[in-house]
């Protein structure tokens, strides 16, 4: 890390730091020179190192490049630079090249008078538990207590069927994905499952993609759909579950995406004698 000094201050030094660099990049106006090669001058500036609790002897700026090894424990460099002269400085992480190798050890000091009793360990870990005892003789049964009084009843059930069924064959909308309304019922606030189901004659003269859905007019519940040839019938079922939180009328709605003519939704089946309850909705309210 480089940084440059002048005037007066201080500067913190980078911690693991063992030599400066110095570089007099601007000489003062008024300064001495000396006969040594290289150069050195005077009166450039003075550092001094410190390491928190006191400063070492002040090292003069003689010119550059120049070496300053720091002293162990150095966190700060204080200066002082003279007349307008400037001074880069650069912090290496090197050893200080004034530093001796370690000495050799000492000789082992005399064994000090023996320490004072520490404190009583903790206890040790409880034994075992010993084995079980034989059983006792029963004792008498106890007089019969009191009868408690009677808990409060619990809540009625909420079960509700409702249902709704064609009673005539509905002519479809001859629009193709125009829907056409079959049975509806009216369910009051609460949770209902609700199931549908219709058998739909197809148009002799087209085919038919049909599609029915069980809603409220907006929200779709439960919808189904089935691809027909010219003159056959299709049965399509669903189920949903349905919260409300008002009276809603619910309906069966079906329409031909391929439709010229329509198609029929039934009410009653055309082949084994036909039984009624073709088309309908079934709804069981259960909370």
């Amino acid at each position: 890390m480089s940084f440059t000094i002048s005037g007066t201050g201080t500067h913190a030094i980078t911690g693991g730091t063992g030599q400066l660099h110095l570089d007099v990049t601007t000489l003062p106006l008024i300064h001495g020179s000396g006969r040594s090669n290289p150069v050195a001058f005077y009166d450039i500036a003075l550092i001094r190192f410190g390491d928190g609790s006191g400063f070492w002897e002040p090292i003069p700026v003689l010119g550059g490049p120049q070496w300053v090894g720091l002293p162990s424990g150095t966190t700060v460099m204080d200066f002082a630079v003279f007349n307008g002269a400037i001074v880069t400085v650069t912090e290496i992480a090197l050893p200080n090249p004034f530093t001796g190798p370690s000495g050799a050890a000492g000789a082992t000091g005399a064994t000090g008078p023996a320490g004072a009793t520490g404190p009583a360990g903790a206890a040790g870990a409880t034994g075992p538990t010993g084995a079980t005892g034989a059983t006792g003789a029963t004792g008498a049964t106890g007089p019969t207590g009191a009868t408690g009084a009677t808990g409060p009843a619990g809540g009625s059930g909420v079960i509700s069927h409702v249902e709704a069924t064609l009673s005539a064959d509905i002519a479809m909308s001859g629009s193709a994905g125009v829907y056409t309304d079959g049975p509806s019922v009216s369910l009051v606030a609460g949770t209902w499952i609700v199931w549908f189901y219709t058998t739909v004659q197809v148009d002799n003269a087209v085919g038919a993609h049909l599609t029915v859905k069980l809603w409220d007019g907006t929200t779709v519940y439960a919808s189904a759909e089935a691809g027909s040839s010219v003159g056959f019938r299709e049965s399509m079922s669903g189920v949903a579950l349905i919260t409300l939180s008002a009276t809603t009328t619910i309906k069966l709605s079906g329409a031909n995406a391929k439709a010229t003519t329509g198609g029929l939704l039934l009410h009653a089946c055309l082949s084994s004698g036909g039984p009624a309850k073709a088309t309908g909705i079934q709804a069981i309210q259960i909370a």
